[in-house]
């Protein structure tokens, strides 16, 4: 099953300080539904099977504008937004002078406000409601893409639950972002990530608080990435002509002044992104730490083909799993290849403590970087990003918050 969590659109609550939860039904506001209209033009109706919305009137006109009125939308009550229980519909500001406690950095509530607010859900109550209601819809979807359309607190809840994070950890979901997860067969306990809080361009950039901000960027297509070749550290082409075009692309909508740093692998498909997005102005500082994980006697080597000879080494979406170790020789150990992404990174922070950071590299790297901030180093929670495709971390010493999953620039 392919699911796509949406958030609402920006409502009349949301632009006007007022906390807004299960028990509240404000509408979209007119800034939220031109919003909502926009992004509708990135869906393609005919490849989403199901679609369930929140019943709270701003998740489901949501829905209803982002396919264009041409599906049933499904409403179920437990797709409600988080009961904030006496809180809901109250001043945010007046209750963050009293409680302190209950709102995090960026002024967002967290685990603590259930001490205070009577009557409120906790986060592991609403990631309970939605499981039960995922669980019932899996049997009928498992080779289905489906469509929900819910609130903030709801999905921060399941990305919690799911990748074994605090709420604190997963940062704020945008209205009208996209988070979209895989599930194997019968299983909704272990969904792999797609993207997260992936939105239009238009949102690309925003200032906001944190700590050390990193954006990773994977490097355009090559000529061994069109004929599906193994491509680790071991092989170094150039993009290709078609990758080449696609970053220049891409890069237009990109703005290489917010970075303080410009950091990147020393292998040229990621040196020509790099210098593609950044223009010729910037140094880039190369790391070889940053290379890609090293396939030993598989790199450049055709995946197809050990694809037919060792099914059990790659994963359902052609990804390349442990089980390689079996089958080929002198791979780079997982343990050694995260403790030179975590050596970069501790490196990196030493020096960028309050900077924002570009670090274009590769697509198990990436992988690999979310994961040790994210999920104790378990690649296999993190899909592949597409070529150009863009991640960020907000970062404070060892712990990471992902802002945003495979974003894609054109």
């Amino acid at each position: 099953m392919d699911l796509l969590l949406v958030r609402h659109g920006v409502s009349e609550h949301n632009t006007s300080d007022v906390i807004s939860g299960g028990t509240s039904n404000p509408n979209l506001s007119q800034a939220g539904v031109k919003q909502v209209e926009e992004v509708s033009k990135l869906i393609d109706n005919s490849k989403l099977d199901r679609v369930y919305a929140s019943p709270l009137i701003r998740a489901k006109r949501t829905a209803q504008i982002l396919t264009d009125f041409q599906k049933e939308i499904i409403t179920d009550d437990r797709l409600r937004e988080m009961n904030f229980g006496s809180w809901d519909g109250q001043h945010a500001e007046e209750l963050k002078i009293k409680y302190p406690d209950a709102f995090d950095d960026l002024g967002t509530i967290n685990s603590k406000y259930a001490e205070y607010a009577e009557n409120g859900e906790t986060f592991s109550q609403v990631a309970d409601r939605v499981e039960e209601f995922l669980s019932e819809i899996q049997p009928d979807a498992n080779d289905k893409t489906i469509m929900i359309v819910c609130h903030g607190f709801v999905i921060r809840s399941l990305i919690a639950r799911w990748f074994k994070l605090k709420i604190e950890d997963v940062m704020t979901v945008r209205n009208v972002s996209f988070t979209e997860l895989h599930f194997e067969k019968n299983d909704i306990e272990r969904p792999r990530l797609m993207t997260f809080n992936r939105t239009e361009p238009l949102y690309y950039g925003i200032k906001r608080w944190y700590v050390m901000r990193v954006v990773i960027l994977r490097h355009g297509t090559t000529e061994l990435n069109k004929q599906g070749m193994i491509q680790g550290s071991n092989v170094d082409p150039d993009l290709s002509k078609e990758g080449r075009a696609y970053a220049e692309k891409a890069a237009k909508n990109f703005d290489p002044s917010q970075f303080d740093a410009v950091y990147a692998s020393p292998l040229k498909r990621a040196q020509q992104t790099a210098r593609i997005f950044v223009g010729d102005k910037p140094p880039i500082i190369t790391d070889k730490r940053i290379e890609e994980l090293n396939y030993g006697s598989w790199d450049g080597k055709s995946s197809l083909e050990y694809r037919k000879k060792h099914p059990d080494a790659f994963n359902s979406k052609g990804l390349i799993n442990d089980n390689i170790y079996k089958y080929a020789s002198d791979v780079e150990k997982r343990e050694d290849f995260r403790k030179r992404i975590a050596a970069f990174f501790d490196d990196l922070y030493k020096e960028h403590a309050n900077d924002t950071v570009l670090v274009v590299c590769h697509g198990v790297v990436s992988r690999m970087i979310c994961a040790h901030f994210l999920t104790n180093g378990d690649i296999k929670y993190f899909d592949q990003m597409q070529n150009c495709g863009l991640a960020e971390l907000d970062i404070n010493r060892e712990y990471g918050t992902l802002v945003y999953y495979n974003r894609v620039l054109a």
